[in-house]
C-alpha cells in the first residue's frame, strides 16, 4: 500500500504537468488566520485605561504587567440582570406550558365540567390550580 505524503510547498507546476490538484485541497487557505477573541466585559483598570482587557477572573493580563488589583465591577458586567432575566423566561416557558396543557385537557371536558372549570375562572383561581383540577377531573372520570 502506497502512502501519499501532502506537498510542503505549493506545486508550481501548471495543470497537465504531473498530478491534478485533488477538489478538497483546491480554494484551502494555507495559513489560516487567528481570531482574535472578544470580552464581554473588561475589569475596571482597563476600562479606565481604555486597554485590552482579555477578562480573565483571576487576573487579566494587563493588570498582571502592571500589578495592579483587577476588580469587576458587579453593576457594569449586569450578571445580576442576565441571572433575574433567565429565571423570568425559565418562569414563563413554565407558565406557558401548563397553560397550553390546561387549553389542550379543556377541549378533552364535557359540558359539565367545563361550566365547573368556568366557575373556578371566574373566582379568578390561578391557572395552576385549575389544571390540578381539570387533572383530578380527568383521572376521576377514566
Amino acid at each position: 500500500m502506497e502512502k501519499r505524503l501532502r506537498p510542503l510547498a505549493p506545486d508550481l507546476r501548471l495543470p497537465g504537468e504531473g498530478r491534478d490538484v485533488p477538489p478538497e485541497q483546491k480554494n484551502v487557505n494555507k495559513h489560516p488566520t487567528k481570531r482574535q477573541t472578544s470580552t464581554i466585559v473588561a475589569c475596571d483598570p482597563c476600562r479606565k485605561r481604555k486597554c485590552k482587557c482579555d477578562g480573565e477572573k483571576s487576573g487579566c493580563g494587563p493588570c498582571s504587567r502592571r500589578n495592579n488589583e483587577c476588580t469587576y465591577s458587579e453593576e457594569k458586567t449586569g450578571r445580576a440582570d442576565i441571572m433575574r432575566l433567565r429565571k423570568l423566561i425559565a418562569d414563563l416557558q413554565m407558565e406557558n406550558g401548563q397553560l397550553r396543557e390546561l387549553y389542550r385537557l379543556f377541549g378533552e371536558l364535557s359540558n359539565n365540567e367545563v361550566h365547573e372549570v368556568l366557575k373556578r375562572i371566574r373566582s379568578a383561581e390561578e391557572p395552576v390550580a385549575i389544571l390540578g383540577y381539570i387533572k383530578e377531573l380527568k383521572t376521576e372520570s377514566t
